[in-house]
């Protein structure tokens, strides 16, 4: 199955084409010539077809409809299992700014399957590589999942715990100081670093880390999920503010169009694509904008426990994943309108 839907879409990238082509039969020759081959003319490239538009959407990709405003979807070349995307209907462009709506879909995916969220925002964050693509031609078994994940239409990602967890081979535990008994913590190793170095400031404080190129703000209130969106919306923006006012990405028409954000139901933070790729305590991972800590930042604080995490080859998506997505919503959120009946609140320690 991975053969074929690789196949079919190295086919429909114009990676792997027909080669159209016709003989002709020549008289005995005393160079022993038979036949001469004649290759018809090497198609034009065309533009890269977009695979979040309405007209080419794979339906056995298609998981549902969230709120009639964005489409989940299984992501085609995941690195593990349960990587979903979640781009918008009508076209928005990748250089916006999530909205009260985008956070909305966001949510409900999330608590739906169980996941946390990231979405790049502008050209050095890994949006919209028009460019990029028209000049890496050569680099065939990359240009498939290029083409597919940096599209210019605004899309979301989002990644399950159990799936980070398996990637990272990491336990994401804590040792709680009531009864200092190790409990299973569900963060992805970034976002459970950022937990044990600062769970200590109030909650919504926004705060810069020295030693990472992040900024964040911590502790998300409890919020109800009815208003959920609006309210984290509003944490969202009041991030930006100084973002935006210290100038620590490039601001495009009065809005910082080249940045990062993670998401999870406890905090969310914004980094710079560029500034982590050349940290020398943050690891990249291969599976985009999740990130492992490495090893090289053990000195930056006590008790840690992590690992070079290593991403296997890609899953590709099959039935079983659909049907255990289809089922997760269907459990968690059967009318896909309205919030799970749930909130959000940050652990004490």
């Amino acid at each position: 199955m991975r053969k074929r839907i690789l196949d079919a879409s190295l086919r429909a990238t114009h990676v792997l084409k027909k080669i159209s082509a016709s003989f002709e039969l020549l008289p005995p020759s005393h160079y022993g010539i038979r036949y001469v081959l004649w290759i018809s003319k090497e198609a034009t490239f065309q533009d890269l077809r977009n695979p979040f538009a309405n007209e080419n959407l794979e339906q056995e990709l298609l998981v549902m409809q969230l709120h009639g405003k964005h489409n989940l979807l299984i992501y085609k070349f995941s690195f593990v299992y349960d990587h979903i995307v979640l781009p918008t209907i009508d076209f928005m462009p990748q250089e916006q700014s999530l909205d009260v709506v985008d956070f909305r879909a966001i949510w409900t995916a999330m608590q739906g399957s169980d996941a946390f969220s990231s979405y790049n925002c502008g050209f050095e964050s890994g949006a919209s590589r028009k460019n990029l693509l028209r000049s890496s031609r050569s680099t065939l078994r990359l240009l498939s999942r290029i083409t597919y994940s940096s599209q210019p239409r605004k899309h979301m990602q989002l990644m399950t715990y159990s799936s980070l967890k398996v990637v990272t081979r990491l336990e994401m535990v804590r040792l709680p100081s009531i009864n200092r008994r190790r409990l299973e913590w569900r963060h992805p190793p970034l976002l459970h670093f950022i937990d044990r170095k600062l769970h200590d400031y109030p909650a919504t404080e926004i705060i810069q880390l020295p030693e990472h190129p992040f900024y964040t703000a911590l502790k998300l209130p409890i919020i109800n999920s009815d208003k959920a969106a609006d309210a984290i919306a509003a944490i969202y923006d009041k991030v930006l503010q100084p973002v935006n006012r210290k100038k620590i990405f490039r601001i495009v028409n009065g809005v910082a169009s080249t940045r990062s954000l993670q998401y999870s139901a406890n905090d969310i933070f914004f980094y710079r694509f560029k500034a982590i790729k050349a940290s020398k305590s943050i690891e990249l991972a291969s599976s985009g904008p999740f990130f492992l800590i490495n090893k090289k930042a053990e000195r930056h604080f006590q008790d840690a426990r992590w690992t070079n995490g290593v991403a296997k080859p890609g899953h590709v998506p099959n039935r079983h994943n659909y049907i255990y997505l289809k089922k997760a919503f269907v459990i968690n959120n059967s009318k896909a309108t309205s919030f799970p009946k749930m909130s959000i609140a940050r652990a004490k320690c």
